[in-house]
Order: C-alpha cells, then structure tokens, then sequence
C-alpha cells in the first residue's frame, strides 16, 4: 500500500460524525457534529469487507486518504463517521494509521448513495 505523494491530496472531502439520540415516539434521530473540510486522495477500489475474518456481502468502493490531525487519527474516526465527496456519501467501514510516522490515514468506505436522498 503506498502512502500519497506530495500534490496528491487533490480532493476536497468532508468528515462528519453521527450521534443517534433518542426521541419521544422511542425511536431514534441523527444528529451531526460541525463538519470538517479536508484534502483527500480517493482511489476507487472494489473488493469485498473482511469482518473478524469473515468475508461479508458489503463491497468496499473508496478508500480515502487524508493526513492524521486532532480528530482525524485512525482511532477516531469510525463507523460513526461519513464522508461527503462529489455529490455522494460514504460510510466509514475501517481505518489504518499508514507511513513511517503513521503520518497519513486510510478510510476504507462503503457508498450509500446520493447525498440528500
């Protein structure tokens, strides 16, 4: 897996939690942190999610990179997590620390379609 060069981080993403709190009808409503803007490089990938060392049905389509920051290691960022880029949103399947310092972050993410719908 090879880290992004220099001038590779091109793309403009946008990382925002998700907190599911309950309401008065005993169901649940979404409720997001303040979104963060970040440079990404986006490789589109297809093969299957490994979970516990099970494949599953689930078919990973991105994978981002972005550089480790407050708030964006890969301890931090989870399936809690979305990810806004060209009009579509993706959720958070997994994250690795990546480099000779663990300096950058891959996001590996499942599609779920048009942001809005």
């Amino acid at each position: 897996m090879k880290v992004p060069k220099t001038g590779e981080l091109k793309s403009t993403i946008i990382i925002r939690q998700r907190k599911d709190v309950p309401d008065d009808q005993f169901g649940l409503i979404q409720k997001h942190k303040e979104a963060i803007k970040v440079r990404s490089k986006v490789e589109h990938v297809r093969s299957l999610k490994i979970s516990e060392g099970t494949q599953t049905d689930e078919m990973l389509t991105h994978l981002f990179w972005i550089r480790k920051a407050p708030g964006r290691t890969a301890e931090e960022v989870s399936s809690f997590h979305s990810i806004a880029w060209n009009g579509r949103r993706y959720r958070v399947a997994g994250t690795a620390s990546f480099g000779k310092t663990l300096e950058f972050v891959r996001i590996s993410e499942l599609d779920i379609g048009e942001i809005g719908e």
